[in-house]
């Protein structure tokens, strides 16, 4: 092959890659297969690339090799507890997800621009799950059929939780453009669907996603007081859904809550005794409590996950993946406030990051399909961003 077509061939796999990760995230809002597929074939092309003469993989961020040690942590100890095949099975799409995190590291880092598209599909995809969690609230079900949840709105995911835990992610992103266009009708765009959005976490009817959402509201205005109309703007319509309407009773969940407190304490202590006590070291492997969650039932519930991230490691990968997760989390933090006062974008994506945590800590499994492709992928636009060359910063916001 000559040089000439050996370079277009290169050209020709970057773009499709580069198009592949960018409509990654919808994959995920429809079938896992689909998810699953298109992260097998983001691998072929990025090993194809690779083979093609391109320079190796720059994994030079200070979360590759934890990550990578944690990935190790959670599959050996489970390939000894309940062998290969149920381990592939059961973990196949953690391990997909780690693997778009480096591809993220590594596109981010040789095509900046990456960062910037990927962020705007983000936002696409944002504002398509409101508009159609609208949709389904109006009529019932949304565009492929999902029925409401108990009154709360889903969009096309089973449980309105997955819904929070994608929109609560996006609001920073949201932000961070509304900042950095100059033009007053992409200002006022942003400010539309940002309410879009807060609009749509009353809908699901989430208590810890609203929660989330004022707390990031309050760190904006203390950080942000030049730009404190547009958040005000943004933050009193979002919630007159809330005050004057209130469609699904969010105010009655967390007068409720306030009341009567929440089951999850117990399920902890249970999931604690029960689960993680006899096998600290390696726990049970992946996904096993579900299969013998009879024995942590509260309120006449069976539960299927413990609803806490860190006892979910701890219970199923055991005590050296807990470690190495904590780790991941106190570097992410240590590196933010490093990286604070060069770009503006480490603070949105930090953020980003801690919204889906805490959005998911105590009400979506940490190994689900769910939180891996979205927790991973985020995390790896912020490690990303950290290898872009100071001079090539200063124009992200453009």
């Amino acid at each position: 092959m000559s040089i000439f077509n050996k370079q277009k061939t290169y050209l020709v796999i970057n773009l499709l890659l580069e198009i592949s990760l960018y409509i990654f995230p919808a994959t995920l809002l429809f079938r896992w297969s689909h998810a699953n597929a298109i992260c097998v074939w983001i691998f072929v092309l990025y090993l194809t690339s690779l083979s093609t003469g391109r320079s190796l993989p720059q994994f030079v961020s200070p979360l590759s090799l934890p990550v990578f040690l944690f990935l190790l942590a959670v599959f050996i100890p489970s390939i000894i507890t309940i062998g290969l095949a149920d381990t592939w099975r059961e973990g196949k799409h953690v391990l997909y997800s780690i693997g778009i995190f480096f591809i993220y590291v590594d596109q981010i880092s040789r095509q900046p621009v990456i960062l910037k598209r990927s962020l705007l599909s983000l936002m696409m995809f944002s504002t398509f799950l409101s508009l159609d969690s609208f949709f389904q609230w109006f009529t019932g079900k949304d565009i492929i059929g999902m029925e409401l949840f108990g009154g709360r709105c889903t969009a096309v995911f089973v449980n309105p939780n997955y819904l929070c835990f994608f929109i609560s992610g996006t609001i920073p992103v949201l932000f961070f453009h509304l900042q950095e266009t100059t033009n007053v009708w992409f200002k006022i765009l942003d400010l539309l669907l940002l309410i879009f959005a807060y609009m749509t976490i009353m809908l699901a009817g989430a208590k810890t996603g609203f929660s989330v959402m004022v707390l990031f509201f309050i760190f904006y205005l203390v950080q942000e007081k030049k730009k404190e109309a547009w958040a005000l703007t943004a933050l009193g319509l979002g919630t007159m859904v809330l005050f004057f309407y209130d469609p699904i009773g969010i105010k009655n969940r967390f007068l409720e809550f306030y009341l009567h407190g929440d089951d999850r304490w117990s399920l902890w202590m249970q999931t604690y005794t029960v689960f993680i006590k006899p096998h600290q070291l390696l726990g049970m492997g992946l996904d096993t409590f579900k299969a013998i969650y009879p024995a942590v039932k509260i309120s006449g519930i069976s539960y299927s996950a413990p609803h806490n991230v860190y006892l979910e490691i701890w219970q199923t990968s055991g005590i050296i993946a807990l470690c190495f997760f904590v780790y991941i989390s106190f570097k992410t933090i240590a590196l933010s406030m490093m990286q604070i006062r060069k770009q503006r974008i480490y603070v949105y994506l930090f953020i980003s990051i801690v919204m889906l945590f805490i959005t998911s800590a105590v009400s979506i499994p940490v190994f689900s399909k769910y939180f891996s492709f979205y927790f991973w992928l985020y995390l790896g636009l912020f490690a990303g961003a950290m290898q872009i060359h100071p001079a090539t910063e200063n124009s992200m916001g453009g």
